[in-house]
């Protein structure tokens, strides 16, 4: 979470749950992201007020285009879900996923959809994960 959110958490003496913290998030990036774009709609300044707030929340206002990059999802140890790319001599850069309707395609050929009950699944293959067809895995027949 960002060190600006965070500080008003604190300040506010709320007592979040981690789920609750993440919502808060990204209520927070949502409420920014329209009120900027009704401004610069509206043109209320919305470009200069637009860089004001995302440079104060850590953010500048110039990027680089992020089309045709490669690198993975990955899930850290608290559940965060980062995008990770790594540069020719191996070192990696993580990035928290702002946005909110990115479009992706799936190049992972170990990667599989699943569905437990209500729940829709993205994870390893059969083979990774030990299952074969008829329900068995590696540690033998399912009950």
């Amino acid at each position: 979470m960002n060190k600006n959110l965070k500080r008003i958490l604190e300040k506010s003496n709320l007592n979040l749950t981690a789920e609750q913290e993440k919502q808060f998030e990204k209520f927070v990036r949502i409420f920014l992201d329209e009120s900027v774009d009704i401004m610069c709609e509206k043109d209320y300044h919305g470009e200069w007020l637009g860089e004001q707030l995302f440079g104060h929340f850590g953010l500048s206002a110039e990027g680089k285009s992020a089309a045709d990059v490669e690198g993975f999802l990955i899930k850290t140890i608290d559940g965060e879900t980062l995008f990770r790319t790594y540069d020719d001599v191996g070192e990696f850069r993580d990035y928290t996923i702002a946005h909110q309707d990115l479009k992706i395609t799936i190049v992972d050929q170990e990667a599989y959809f699943y569905q437990r009950g209500e729940e829709y699944v993205l994870d390893y293959s059969p083979k990774i994960l030990g299952i074969s067809n008829d329900g068995s895995t590696i540690l033998g027949k399912k009950e």
